[in-house]
């Protein structure tokens, strides 16, 4: 079983399927449904937001590319800025961690949509748990029709402050 090779190899586990199958290979499409797919850079962003409870660890591995850059892993930044923007503004982290964002994934040729809400910012107690951030999958009709202006215009000014910080290029 492959699956159990990966996971005694890694010293990992259990390995969790998702709707990319246990084993992606990303390559790139003339026509790509998902920017994964595609020859443009990728912004930074979290797997799968869209699950109730995405993998706590992804392996990737780059077999040839042509492009420079992704030498650094995303996790950190968001987690770093997270933290920063706690200490700086209170105020946002608290929206950011208890207003839910709607994400929802149509995986080409499937008759289901995998959809979920949930805060950018995940807690477990007081400790930062998981970020969900993935503009891609970002299902903001939904946001809108379940969250009321206020709260929209606060969370979308939380959101943009804690982005600015994930996108400044001296953080990588």
């Amino acid at each position: 079983d492959l699956t159990k090779l990966h996971c005694d190899i890694l010293g990992v586990g259990p390995m969790k399927t998702s709707v990319f199958d246990n084993i992606d290979i990303v390559k790139a499409k003339d026509s790509p449904n998902n920017f994964a797919y595609s020859t443009d850079a990728l912004p930074l962003h979290s797997d799968l937001p869209y699950y109730f409870e995405p993998p706590a660890v992804q392996f990737f591995a780059c077999l040839k590319s042509n492009v420079t850059g992704g030498e650094k892993f995303s996790g950190w930044i968001h987690f770093s800025a997270a933290h920063e923007v706690k200490t700086e503004r209170p105020d946002y982290f608290d929206i950011l961690s208890k207003v839910p964002m709607f994400y929802r994934h149509d995986p080409p040729g499937s008759s289901r949509a995998l959809a979920s809400s949930m805060p950018v910012i995940a807690l477990s107690g007081t400790n930062i748990y998981r970020i969900r951030d993935h503009t891609g999958c970002m299902d903001e009709f939904s946001f809108i029709q379940n969250t009321d202006f206020e709260t929209r215009k606060k969370w979308w000014e939380a959101y943009t402050y804690y982005r600015a910080k994930i996108e400044d290029p001296h953080r990588w």
